[in-house]
């Protein structure tokens, strides 16, 4: 299973320039028991695992992720609906199971 580390985290505050405490400052995040992965990076996460599934022709449609293709190795974000019920915390294992099951039509 795949873990977002602090390293991680330090380098996405480095490119975005969000500094905010609660995902880059142990001490600060202890509150919650340790950092939280910022949300947009939780995003980026899942796209590039799309991305890395898609086939070079054909279009993806998901309920909250829409690509069209426009080349066979191009596509363009045309629509991007993200919840977050629960906080990702740094090094926890988390899975991509409901993702697999958008992407391969499997699932209850």
């Amino acid at each position: 299973m795949p873990k977002i580390t602090r390293d991680d985290l330090a380098a996405f505050a480095r490119l975005s320039g969000d500094y905010n405490p609660v995902h880059i400052d142990k001490t600060y995040a202890s509150f919650f028991g340790t950092n939280i992965v910022y949300g947009i990076y939780q995003v980026f996460y899942i796209l590039e695992q799309i991305l890395q599934q898609l086939p070079g022709d054909s279009t993806q449609n998901l309920d909250s992720i829409k690509m069209h293709n426009l080349t066979p190795a191009r596509y363009s974000l045309t629509s991007l609906n993200a919840e977050f019920p629960n906080a990702l915390f740094v090094n926890a294992p988390f899975s991509l199971h409901k993702l697999d099951e958008q992407l391969t039509g499997g699932g209850a």
